[in-house]
Parts: C-alpha cells; sequence; structure tokens
C-alpha cells in the first residue's frame, strides 16, 4: 500500500500537480466514500449504501460509480460526468495523514513517489516564499471540513445502529452471458424501523437531519437502475440482464414459553 507523508515545505516545495490526474484517479474508484450531508445530492447519480471499513470495522457511507471493481462509469473523454463532486476528486493528490504531534492530529499529505506528481508542470503545492498555493490552500480548506462532516457522519450511523435501524442487502447482477455476480458487504436503512419511530427518537432523527438522510439513501437505491443504464450504454463488456437487490429482513423475536 503507498505510503502517505505529511506534507514538508522545503521537501515538497518544487512539486506540481499533474493535470488531469483526479479524473484519471476517479476512473478507477468503483466505490466513494460519502458524507451525510452530500447523500442528498450525491443519490441523484449514483445509489449509496452503509459498509464496514475492512479494517476497523468503521461504519461509512459510499456511493456505487459501477458494478465492475476498478472501473467508474462517471468518467468519460469529458472528466467527471456526475452533479456530485466527491471531496476526494477536488483535492486529490493530497490527502490526509495521522500527525500525532500537531494539535488536530492530521496534516496534508501525499504519496511522495506518486506520478500525480511532477517538477515540470502542473499546478504548484507552494508559491515562491514557500506559501500554499491556490491548490494546496483550497485542498486543506475541503480535507479539514471533512473532518467534522466525516464525525457528523459517524454519529448518524451510530444513531441508526443503535436503532437496530441498518439491514444488509446484496446485489445479485445477471449479465446478457448468463455470467452471475453478487455484490456483497453492503448495508442499507431498514424502512419499517424507519417507520416505527416515534416520540422523542423521531424528534431527535428529524431535528438533526438525520430521518431525511435516511430516507436518501433508500430513495437512491433507485439509482441502481441507473447504472445498469450507463453499463449497458458502453458495449464494451457483457451487458447486464437483470439486477436485484435483496434486502435482509429483521430475524423474527421468538418467544420461549
Amino acid at each position: 500500500m503507498p505510503q502517505i507523508v505529511a506534507l514538508d515545505r522545503e521537501k515538497h516545495r518544487e512539486f506540481k500537480v499533474v493535470k488531469n490526474c483526479a479524473t484519471r484517479f476517479a476512473a478507477k474508484q468503483h466505490i466513494l466514500n460519502v458524507r451525510a450531508v452530500e447523500v442528498g445530492i450525491a443519490a441523484s447519480d449514483m445509489p449509496v449504501f452503509i459498509n464496514k471499513h475492512q479494517d476497523t470495522g468503521q461504519l461509512l457511507l459510499s456511493a456505487m460509480a459501477s458494478v465492475t471493481p476498478g472501473e467508474s462509469l462517471f468518467v468519460d473523454d469529458q472528466g467527471w460526468r456526475a452533479a456530485w463532486i466527491p471531496t476526494t476528486l477536488q483535492t486529490y493528490p493530497v490527502l490526509l495523514v495521522n500527525a500525532p504531534n500537531t494539535k488536530e492530529g492530521y496534516a496534508a499529505g501525499i504519496v511522495e513517489d506518486s506520478e500525480d506528481f511532477s517538477k515540470d508542470d502542473g499546478d504548484p503545492l507552494f508559491d515562491e516564499d514557500g506559501g500554499e498555493a491556490p491548490f494546496l490552500k483550497r485542498a486543506i480548506e475541503l480535507l479539514e471540513g471533512d473532518v467534522a462532516r466525516d464525525m457528523q457522519t459517524q454519529q448518524m450511523l451510530a444513531k441508526l445502529n443503535e436503532l437496530d435501524a441498518i439491514r444488509p442487502v446484496n446485489i445479485n447482477v445477471t449479465y446478457g452471458n448468463d455470467q452471475n455476480q453478487t455484490i456483497t458487504g453492503l448495508h442499507t436503512v431498514d424502512e419499517e424501523a424507519l417507520k416505527s419511530l416515534t416520540g422523542e427518537v423521531l424528534e431527535e432523527m428529524n431535528s438533526k437531519g438525520y430521518l431525511m438522510v435516511a430516507h436518501a439513501l433508500l430513495m437512491s437505491l433507485n439509482q441502481v437502475n441507473s447504472i445498469v443504464q450507463r453499463h449497458n450504454q458502453l458495449g464494451d463488456k457483457p451487458s447486464i440482464k437483470q439486477i436485484q437487490l435483496q434486502i435482509e429482513k429483521p430475524k423474527a423475536e421468538t418467544t420461549v414459553q
């Protein structure tokens, strides 16, 4: 895995961001991180799911840009083709890295040996005086804003989990050549659990904006059809004949007599 290091004004002073590197990066991302406040606009193009970080188990929100790993259906010769622009694509190749010695606990970082940087052409990270150039300044602002948005997202997902309102969902894909694919590890909101909310819980969910996001997550599932249409329009791979979402039902309670 590429190592991310904290930016250093002297060491990285001559680094420039290669043109269109963010678009090339996006073209290989079939899953994109989403914050709760972004779900509404992300859902206008893509289905958004709840999933778990494979290492930490932390709940996350992710938009699906393709059923094919390593491919996005929202990038073409013209660039990114969706209303929602993920923060990652706006800041790439600048990322956040843990920095325990700083007050914030994080810092702007890069992968030093990445092909996304050049010392000849591109947007500079630093100006001639060693200050933050416009690209880097904007990237840091966006990344710092996402720290708070990540916390809000975690709080919302924790609440949904507490209410037992998250259900696993599998996506079963049948291709025109009769090959089958099952996508697992995804979750969505339990609609019945939302309907059963009453009193203070309902008021809390609504006042914090969680209820609106939860409904947007459910509505976004309709965008699976958009993924199918985009996939089939490419014409350079087996078409999708059918796609089904299978949402796991809550286990029935048993009464011991």
